[in-house]
């Protein structure tokens, strides 16, 4: 079986990457897979000597594996929601349909970015936006886009316009690692869809118990790139709590500058409080995640991810609190605490008052948290159903995407690169052709 994978991968800075190493070293074993990666960080591995068990090309190399790519059994994209890492991905998958791995249900940020870079972007976009959600969803757009940075982040765009369907054009399957709700634009998407629960390996044994004495070591983690992560909002909390001398808030990870996170903490006389770490590398970030006593791994509004965070802190024998929304409120009561986020000081503060005063609550939380992952979050189940969906019927994979594709792309000519209405059937039939010939 030959399967070919399109992803970030390591050095850059995505935990999709991570993801992506941790399955293709496993995938590889059971098939001939080639992995796709940025042209840089192609020359990255090739400069440095990393091997690994599988074949790697950069996606500069397109134009040489038509053949291949168009005969291989299933090609697979990650889709995730920073431009900088998947813009090519969705420009490759419009060229070659394959499933899309989508590690969050929201592409807002990473659609709205492809579209403003481009000269005349902001119009092009809002046009798209009216013509995908509608005239209300445009005047929301516009606002968003017209605000500063400390307005932008009240402004709920994502949500409003997910462009989840718009993003994985030319997909014939879908792979999401969280139940899509009802309601959300691709709960009655006509393509197959799978929903596997995103894998970490796990240690086999938990990890030794820590010693939870004041101050208590809070961890903020990961790719802090927008509002969503709701750093700021635990910042103020901490500001405002009672006894926040009992706590010592660590920051590791990239932040987004426009954030201003240092700012944010002298400003709120946290310096005492706050130890800001920067990027970590695994090994680091392992070992802090090994003795702090609580994760903040909060997100809201959800842009209907699954949390490679989470299961990492699972994994270091940590105790997590998350947002009480989308997926996460779907993890057992008993295994993680929950934050609602319409009442988030409120219940950090209450969470906070129940560390202080019965510190074993934490123990018995991470106990709960490890073996969750042990139990539903294997590499070998998500391989070999990976492997199971690259043998899908050529008829089911043609069947679902090309009335998907006609229509959307017809629409979308019309629309937004003004072709003359109603579209030339010469065209239309043109373009029957071409999804006939992907599927031959």
């Amino acid at each position: 079986m030959k399967i070919h994978w399109f992803t970030p991968f390591p050095p850059e800075r995505t935990d999709v990457g991570n993801f992506s190493v941790r399955v293709c070293q496993k995938l590889a074993q059971y098939c001939e897979l080639t992995v796709w990666v940025s042209p840089e960080h192609f020359r990255w591995i090739r400069r440095f000597r990393r091997s690994f068990e599988f074949k790697m090309l950069s996606y500069d190399a397109i134009d040489d594996y038509r053949q291949e790519l168009n005969r291989a059994d299933a090609l697979f994209y990650n889709l995730g929601n920073n431009a900088a890492f998947h813009r090519e991905i969705i420009r490759i998958l419009r060229q070659f349909p394959g499933v899309a791995i989508m590690h969050d249900l929201s592409l807002f940020e990473c659609v709205s970015s492809i579209y403003r870079e481009r000269l005349g972007g902001d119009r092009m976009f809002l046009d798209l936006v009216r013509h995908l959600y509608g005239v209300r969803s445009e005047g929301i757009v516009e606002d968003w886009l017209l605000a500063g940075d400390e307005a932008r982040r009240e402004i709920d765009a994502a949500s409003e316009c997910p462009f989840a369907g718009h993003a994985t054009l030319g997909a014939w399957g879908l792979v999401t690692h969280t139940e899509i709700p009802q309601g959300h634009e691709l709960h009655h998407d006509v393509r197959p869809q799978w929903t596997l629960a995103l894998p970490f390996p796990g240690e086999s044994e938990l990890p030794a118990s820590r010693v939870c004495v004041e101050p208590f070591d809070l961890l903020v983690f990961g790719y802090i790139g927008g509002p969503n992560r709701r750093l700021v909002e635990v910042l103020n909390a901490l500001s405002r709590y009672a006894r926040r001398d009992c706590f010592i808030l660590n920051i590791a990870g990239d932040l987004n500058p426009s954030l201003e996170i240092p700012r944010k903490v002298e400003e709120l006389g946290l310096g005492s409080n706050v130890r800001i770490h920067g990027f970590l590398s695994d090994e680091a970030l392992d070992e802090l995640l090994s003795r702090v006593s609580l994760v903040l791994n909060l997100r809201y509004p959800t842009r209907g991810e699954a949390s490679g965070s989470l299961l990492r802190a699972w994994s270091c024998g940590a105790t997590v609190a998350v947002s009480d929304t989308g997926s996460y409120s779907m993890i057992p009561d008993d295994v993680v605490f929950k934050i609602r986020p319409e009442h988030e000081t409120e219940d950090l503060f209450a969470l906070w008052d129940q560390v202080l005063g019965n510190p074993r609550i934490i123990e018995e939380m991470r106990v709960r948290g490890f073996e969750f992952l042990r139990k539903n979050h294997s590499i070998d189940s998500y391989v070999n159903a990976i492997l199971d969906i690259a043998k899908t019927p050529s008829q089911k994979r043609a069947g679902a995407v090309r009335p998907m594709l006609e229509q959307r792309f017809g629409l979308l000519a019309a629309s937004v690169v003004k072709f003359p209405e109603p579209l030339d059937e010469k065209l239309l039939a043109r373009m029957s052709q071409e999804l006939e010939g992907w599927f031959d």
